[in-house]
């Protein structure tokens, strides 16, 4: 059964739902879906709780059914017909050759040995897919987009409070820099009015690989509300499964989180992770990492090993996203003490293949 998680706060507020409601959702399709007739399921979950489990009873009307997971309702069935003429979309769009790509720095054919990481090639990722330096005086549209594959500029799901523009991502002094602000601005696409903007950058359209080494050179930010990530999300579209490789919510940032989302042999959500106790991450930049090998992903802080997990590890071509979210249930809002702007800083961002 293909899966597709849309969880978003409707408007106006569930409190104020009275009778009859719509609620509009554009749904996003993987480009090699197959056709077919596929079941909508929908449900309602209380933020206020924690997991995603925290789903509320409804009342079924006559003709809807109760699906196998846990209080949802089958409400309709959609119907998919590929298109006239549609084309074919290649698997992967990592470079068969493994030819170093990325962003300001491949200007010219590099020697992917030169940029080797030694903790990449003593754990067997010896050859480059992907790097950027971040040493030219912007980014490279080429090798970064600057919204989600689905084209929302926030994940209204988690109770996020930014809207993720262009204009807050820049390249200096040798660094990317998403840079999180307060001011009030409607949201383009869902035209919803938010009182933060951030950055994110995400390789969706550029690079995609199966298994590998990812990491990423951050300084974190520091204050309340501030929700910085970096991960991993299959190119196909669906969810889960997830990789995320950095996500620190807390402030000061004395620690950040690993986790792995996945469907079990049941099909249900389950994700596994661990709580990494650091020194205030936002003092200086560390090196964040994963090796992604067939049946394990193992997680790395400068080099040294923090998690590692073999559940249902995912085998299919992922791309990666860097991010600095505002608020949501995780993290909290920002408050008065928030420094705004806040940034968000990542030195290099570097691939590598077996």
């Amino acid at each position: 059964m293909a899966r597709f998680q849309a969880d978003h706060r409707p408007a106006p507020g569930t409190a104020m739902w009275r009778g009859g409601v719509e609620d509009r959702r554009v749904l996003t399709l993987p480009v090699d879906m197959k056709p077919g007739d596929y079941r909508i399921r929908v449900g309602l979950f209380d933020p206020r709780l924690q997991g995603y489990d925290a789903r509320l009873d409804l009342k079924p009307r006559e003709g809807v059914g109760v699906g196998e997971e846990t209080k949802a309702y089958d409400v309709g069935v959609l119907h998919v017909k590929p298109p006239p003429d549609a084309p074919e979309r290649p698997a992967s769009t990592n470079a068969a050759n493994n030819a170093p790509r990325g962003g300001s720095t491949t200007a010219d054919p590099l020697d992917g040995a030169a940029y080797n990481d030694d903790h990449a090639r003593q754990l067997g990722f010896t050859s480059l897919t992907f790097h950027d330096e971040f040493n030219g005086a912007s980014l490279s549209t080429k090798a970064w987009a600057n919204t989600f594959a689905w084209g929302d500029r926030t994940l209204a799901g988690n109770g996020e409070r930014q809207c993720y523009l262009e204009r807050n991502v820049s390249v200096s002094g040798g660094l990317l820099r998403l840079a999180a602000k307060r001011e009030t601005v409607t949201c383009p696409k869902h035209e919803r009015v938010m009182d933060v903007t951030s950055g994110m950058v995400a390789t969706l359209n550029s690079f995609g690989q199966l298994y590998g080494y990812f990491a990423a050179r951050i300084k974190a930010p520091s204050g309340k509300g501030l929700w910085p990530a970096f991960w991993l999300l299959p190119v196909d579209g669906r969810w889960p499964p997830e990789i995320d490789i950095l996500e620190a919510p807390k402030s000061p940032p004395t620690s950040f989180f690993t986790t792995y989302h996945f469907n079990d042999e049941k099909g249900e959500h389950k994700s596994e992770g661990k709580e990494v106790a650091a020194a205030d991450l936002s003092k200086d930049f560390h090196v964040y990492a994963v090796g992604w090998e067939p049946g394990v992903i193992r997680w790395y802080l400068d080099g040294a090993q923090v998690f590692e997990t073999r559940r249902l590890v995912m085998d299919k071509p992922a791309y990666m996203i860097l991010n600095l979210a505002v608020g949501g249930y995780w993290p909290g809002d920002p408050d008065a003490s928030t420094p705004f702007p806040s940034e968000m800083l990542v030195d290099w961002v570097r691939v590598y293949s077996k």
